[in-house]
């Protein structure tokens, strides 16, 4: 009787353990609509939920396994569903809001266009979803944080999976990425606790100016952006994505001024002393392709900013 009684105990201490070695789903507040999605996965197919984004959008509030003033990477995973029958590319969007209480910490506006694939849902018989867009963002857990995914187009049939995981530091590599050309490697100044600090491995994105980089395969980057500021009047940018030639998705930000004296270091195109934004950041998520080791992935801006790059390599 003892041994089964501390058998007991010691299966529940593991599922306990294992629950927090992997990223939980967070459900949406309220009754949404839920579709059960088949996805082939290393060991089998496995059924994953995801929620449609209707007229009211979807909203997460509810963090019970996390405390607040803890640091999580939540992780937006999104489809939309094409016939079974068609190979083409699908666009789709959707608003991605996060609140503390009422006021609004930041908004991103998502565009993804994604390839069909062999994930289907009883639900949807006659329909193959698309590959998932992969969006990850960090933020500190708060009392009143809210999470709300908006449609941005009325009509658009869209899913979403949320997960979250609390970070890890020790995840992120001193290993940073540079571009096919070779092109110049610039250097970033920034005072941090009264100290001066240098960053280096940025690279310069503008109108004349795309950068290419080949990402190795299945892998988890951090893309780091400042934008150079002209005048101190806030503005946005927009770094436009594409992956192996094919348009994954434009990351748009806020260019507010740095408050740690950022500037760059460099004497590269006149760009020395040059203010420079507060840092923004997006991951990206390299796929696993049998035939290659690599991706090929390259960054453009189509407005006359001048953008600044860093691209990050995390361990799994």
């Amino acid at each position: 009787m003892k041994l089964i009684q501390l058998f007991k105990i010691y299966l529940f201490l593991l599922i306990i353990l294992v629950s927090f070695l992997f990223p939980r789903a967070i459900k949406p507040v309220g009754n949404e609509n839920m579709l059960k999605l088949v996805v082939a996965t290393d060991e089998g197919n496995k059924v994953r939920p995801y929620y449609l984004v209707d007229s009211d959008g979807l909203e997460y509030s509810k963090f019970k396994d996390f405390d607040i003033g803890d640091r999580v990477n939540f992780q937006i995973m999104s489809r939309t569903y094409v016939a079974s029958n068609s190979n083409s590319n699908k666009k789709y969007q959707f608003e991605l809001v996060v609140l503390d209480g009422e006021k609004e910490l930041f908004k991103r506006d998502l565009n993804y266009k994604k390839k069909p694939t062999n994930v289907t849902s009883s639900e949807k018989a006659g329909f193959h979803f698309t590959f998932a867009g992969y969006w990850f963002e960090n933020i500190n857990i708060s009392k009143d944080m809210k999470i709300v995914i908006r449609s941005k187009i009325k009509g658009q049939k869209v899913y979403i999976r949320l997960l979250a995981d609390k970070i890890n530091e020790s995840k992120k590599t001193d290993f940073y990425y540079s571009p096919l050309d070779l092109q110049k490697n610039i250097s970033v100044g920034y005072i941090n606790d009264n100290k001066k600090i240098t960053s280096r491995g940025w690279y310069l994105v503008n109108q004349n100016n795309k950068q290419e980089f080949m990402l190795n395969s299945n892998s988890l980057v951090r893309v780091f952006c400042r934008s150079l500021i002209e005048d101190e009047s806030d503005s946005y940018f927009t770094l436009k994505v594409y992956e192996n030639n094919q348009w994954i998705g434009n990351y748009t930000f806020d260019g507010v001024l740095s408050n740690q004296n950022a500037t760059v270091n460099t004497n590269h195109k006149d760009l020395k002393g040059s203010l420079l934004s507060k840092t923004r950041s997006f991951y990206l998520s390299v796929p696993f392709i049998d035939s290659a080791n690599y991706s090929n992935y390259t960054f453009m801006v189509d407005d006359d900013n001048n953008v600044l790059i860093k691209i990050v390599e995390y361990e799994d």
